[in-house]
């Protein structure tokens, strides 16, 4: 009887047994390899959302709202044009994209409101300066020096009882 060739690496046509091999080799079940595979696995999940977090915050630093919302518009426009219908690199690139805009705009409020805050703190503490700056002596007397320069000069002027 001629040898059969198979392009498979296991035949299962084989009427002889004892050779007879699955095509779906079982996953070993040794303890180490597995709990290495699991580690590997939570790596690998760690890692990718490490990498989704370092993008979301490079994209809150460097792109703006218009930008977002301008590159959103030009693809809608191009579903529109094609019968509502995209390609799936557009559609991942379209929700990726409604994902920026949420982040762009989260990213841009918190700034407004750390600017107002730091503004306002500013402003506080310009204020407190102030006041602490008008109760001195030394204070109260730039001031009256600024304001009555020529003071000497009235006939009111006592270096004692009335110096300004």
């Amino acid at each position: 009887r001629p040898r059969q060739y198979s392009y498979y690496k296991y035949s299962c046509t084989s009427t002889n047994n004892t050779n007879t091999k699955s095509t779906k080799m079982a996953r070993s079940s040794n303890p180490v390899e597995s709990y290495r595979r699991e580690q590997r696995r939570k790596e690998i999940k760690k890692n990718k959302s490490a990498r989704l977090k370092a993008r979301d915050v490079r994209v809150a630093t460097t792109r703006t709202v218009t930008e977002v919302h301008d590159e959103i518009t030009t693809l809608e426009k191009k579903q529109t044009f094609q019968n509502d219908h995209l390609d799936s690199t557009d559609t991942r690139t379209l929700e990726r994209l409604r994902k920026e805009l949420k982040i762009v705009q989260r990213a841009e409020e918190e700034r407004i409101e750390i600017e107002t805050k730091e503004r306002e703190e500013a402003l506080h503490n310009e204020e407190i300066r102030l006041r602490q700056y008008e109760k001195s002596d030394d204070s109260i007397r730039s001031i009256n020096e600024e304001r009555y320069r020529y003071a000497k000069m009235s006939i009111y002027y006592d270096p004692v009882m009335n110096p300004y």
